[in-house]
């Protein structure tokens, strides 16, 4: 009986976790209407638009609920006129500069775009100069040969 209540009680629970995110779930509906001049330009925009939520993706791949009312909102403003700058700027001002697919290449965001050329080329410094000095012959003094020698005669006499 007690296990029984305890199936019960886990088939019930999962099946009520399972259906709590289509519950809290936001359905967007598309209502603005553009030009397919105005579609091409919204879709340029949000090409350059990160999804705030989902990583590396950006608003036009994105299907979540956030990244379409954003879209939205990209579509309300150049209908309305607005330009790609005053609208990128405006997703900036409101997210981030985190928002943009490519950060602007200014302060430390520059950190950013030449750091990894910077480490391919140390990479391939330190490389070469391994393979430099592994390609080089060992250099051995007389006095080492010498032990050496020495060594190699005492093992063939005994």
């Amino acid at each position: 009986m007690r296990s029984f209540l305890v199936c019960a009680v886990l088939l019930f629970g999962s099946a009520a976790l399972a259906e709590a995110p289509t519950q809290n779930a936001v359905n967007v509906t598309d209502t603005v209407q553009l030009t397919p001049e105005q579609e091409q330009e919204a879709r340029a925009i949000a090409g350059q638009i990160k999804c705030p939520v989902c990583k590396g993706e950006s608003l036009l791949t994105s299907s979540n609920d956030l990244s379409r009312q954003i879209y939205l909102d990209i579509k309300s403003q150049v209908k309305n006129g607005v330009g790609e700058a005053q609208i990128l700027n405006y997703m900036v001002s409101r997210y981030g500069e985190t928002i943009l697919l490519n950060p602007p290449k200014k302060g430390l965001n520059w950190l950013l775009w030449i750091a990894p050329v910077a480490v391919l080329l140390g990479a391939g410094w330190a490389l070469s100069g391994y393979l430099k000095n592994a390609s080089r012959p060992p250099v051995v003094s007389s006095e080492d040969l010498e032990r050496v020698n020495h060594y190699l005669q005492k093992e063939k006499e005994s």
